[in-house]
């Protein structure tokens, strides 16, 4: 899983947790997403009197204090969203989603919505930027009164897509003689409920998901072939087939990738569905 996502998943869990509460609890600079980031701060968009243009101002310089701020607010509950890229934001003019996930800013849209008790919601869409050395990224939670949808299907639903888009690209893999047809084996057992390595970490604590989410995120992890050297999109020629001009592999790696990401998104909304 992206680093990207998986913070967005322990911020959302985070949040609902503690969502009707007065504090956050345990500090979230903690969590293992935070490993690897110099700042995270968090804007949004302030209209200024007499200037048309919004200006984007700092809410709060730490996950920490942001969250406060939202449970003054009156926070009810929030929850993920994960869009395939508009066209005019591709990093490339023919990349799929899926095939530019391993760059920052690639793959899909993600946001953290929250929703309060006076009924206005805000969407946070992060953005990361790389600026090197042992904690080499800058986060920038960029707060728009433009929300995304929950648009979040069932536990269930998310279930049988991923099982549907494991088993067809576990065929194609057999087809094209692809040791990556071990690891969507795999993907279904744990899909299945077969007891393997735990994922999750830090992401949720304990209790946070039921069972079958907890499940379905496994499932989702063990499924993620999806990056740079060495992944699955690194395949360049099988016999004499070159793989980006294959039909069938373009449609099962877009499948599978859509089916995680809807799952991932299933499983951290239904915590507050």
């Amino acid at each position: 899983m992206r680093g990207e996502t998986a913070q967005l998943i322990a911020l959302c869990l985070k949040l609902n947790s503690v969502a009707g509460a007065a504090a956050v609890g345990s500090s979230f600079a903690e969590n293992s997403s935070m490993k690897f980031c110099r700042v995270v701060t968090f804007t949004h968009l302030k209209r200024k009197l007499l200037r048309p243009n919004p200006a984007r101002v700092t809410m709060a310089t730490g996950p920490d204090d942001w969250m406060k701020a939202i449970l003054s607010m009156g926070l009810k509950r929030c929850y993920l969203s994960c869009a395939v890229r508009p066209e005019n934001k591709l990093l490339t003019e023919c990349s799929d989603d899926w095939q530019t996930t391993a760059f920052a800013g690639g793959g899909n849209v993600w946001a953290l919505t929250t929703q309060f008790a006076d009924g206005h919601d805000t969407s946070w869409i992060p953005v990361w930027s790389y600026i090197g050395g042992d904690a080499p990224w800058d986060v920038e939670y960029q707060g728009f009164n433009e929300v995304f949808p929950d648009e979040s299907s069932s536990v269930e639903a998310a279930a049988e897509q991923l099982k549907a888009a494991l088993i067809d690209i576990r065929d194609f893999a057999r087809d094209m003689d692809l040791h990556w047809a071990k690891t969507f084996e795999g993907a279904l057992a744990r899909l299945a409920g077969e007891e393997g390595p735990s994922y999750l970490g830090d992401m949720s604590s304990a209790g946070a998901l039921t069972p079958e989410a907890e499940q379905l995120m496994h499932a989702c992890q063990a499924s993620w072939v999806f990056g740079g050297m060495g992944s699955w999109n690194d395949i360049y020629m099988v016999g004499d087939t070159y793989m980006m001009d294959c039909p069938r592999y373009a449609a099962v790696s877009a499948a599978l990738f859509d089916a995680i990401n809807q799952s991932l998104v299933a499983a951290t909304n239904s915590r507050f569905p």
